[in-house]
């Protein structure tokens, strides 16, 4: 549902003598059932989401002012919230063969259930993703789970880490 707010969509309804290839579940159709609240829906998936995170309330918030600042993600906002077709390109392309899974959670931009983590504080993360020292393998699983940026396998290389922090 996140994915079909950014689009406005018309309904339009067709007779079913005007159909070729008749939908049977639309020809048996129930009134009696309560009919959907959109708002409540996404808002319920948007905590989901948030609750899954596993980031606290403070480190949102600071994720969400990082992302504000950061040049990049700027563009992906504006992108999110105003349409792909941009004169950023270049700043989007990471971003644009996932455009449909990403979305905006009260200023964190989110890759289906993983939070998108800005330049600023990936250095930070990569510290957090190595504690426990769990080899190469295990902290790319690990941040694959939660956290995403372009370059994450790579950064967590304990070699290009260092250029990093």
């Amino acid at each position: 549902m996140l994915r079909l707010r950014r689009y406005d969509l018309k309904l339009e309804f067709k007779p079913g003598k005007y159909l070729i290839v008749a939908d049977t579940l639309s020809r048996a159709f129930d009134r009696s059932v309560k009919k959907s609240n959109t708002e409540e829906e996404i808002k319920a998936h948007v905590d989901m989401i948030r609750q899954n995170a596993q980031v606290s309330d403070p480190m949102w918030e600071k994720i969400a002012t990082h992302t504000k600042d950061d040049e990049e993600l700027k563009d992906v906002l504006n992108a999110v919230h105003f349409g792909w077709e941009s004169d950023h390109a270049q700043s989007l392309k990471p971003y644009y063969h996932f455009r449909g899974d990403i979305t905006e959670i009260d200023g964190v931009l989110a890759k289906g259930p993983k939070v998108i983590i800005p330049k600023t504080l990936q250095g930070d993360m990569l510290k957090k993703i190595h504690e426990g020292h769990l080899g190469i393998e295990k902290c790319q699983a690990r941040a694959r789970q939660m956290i995403y940026w372009p370059s994450i396998n790579n950064d967590i290389d304990p070699d290009s880490m260092e250029t990093l922090m």
